[in-house]
């Protein structure tokens, strides 16, 4: 379905409404078929228990035993923010490098810190927490988290690339 120029220019609020429908219907229904794809990925929920802690603590175990000691690590923050963040390193033997821009990354720079990051999110009762974690090593490939629906623009996206060295 779609939303014509006629279908625009016929007057009243309901021809409106009802193009409006047809658009975001459409655009739902992209947003599903985009989610399907196999990236490569696991979005919490579809293991262990079923909760973002089970899913986070099988990831954990999942990093422990398939994951690299030496990899470079990139962050990528999209919030409502003056400008895109991001945060590049190398991890070498599993020490993390140190963040020289602390503040919006309070966490090391390495997949354990990004694993700390989503359990605080957690325990902290925030509104929402969701995290999709990379299949063959558990790695976090994005993280949202939403501190209290009650506030706007608090948000954030990380997307997260990890290379193994």
């Amino acid at each position: 379905m779609h939303c014509n120029t006629a279908c625009w220019n016929q007057r009243g609020a309901s021809a409106v409404q009802s193009c409006m429908k047809k658009l975001l219907g459409s655009l739902v229904l992209c947003l599903a078929l985009v989610a399907c794809g196999d990236d490569g990925s696991t979005t919490f929920g579809t293991r262990d228990d079923g909760s973002p802690a089970g899913a986070l603590s099988a990831a954990r175990a999942q990093w422990a035993a398939r994951g690299s000691k030496s990899y470079a690590i990139e962050i990528e923050a999209i919030c409502f923010c003056p400008e895109r963040l991001t945060l590049r390193g190398e991890v070498i033997d599993g020490r993390p490098p140190t963040v020289t821009q602390p503040g919006w990354f309070e966490h090391r720079l390495s997949v354990p810190g990004l694993f700390d990051y989503i359990e605080k999110a957690i325990k902290s009762g925030a509104a929402e927490v969701r995290a999709t974690y990379d299949v063959a090593t558990g790695y976090p490939r994005e993280i949202f988290v939403d501190r209290s629906r009650a506030i706007a623009d608090e948000e954030m996206f990380l997307t997260i690339k990890v290379t193994p060295k």
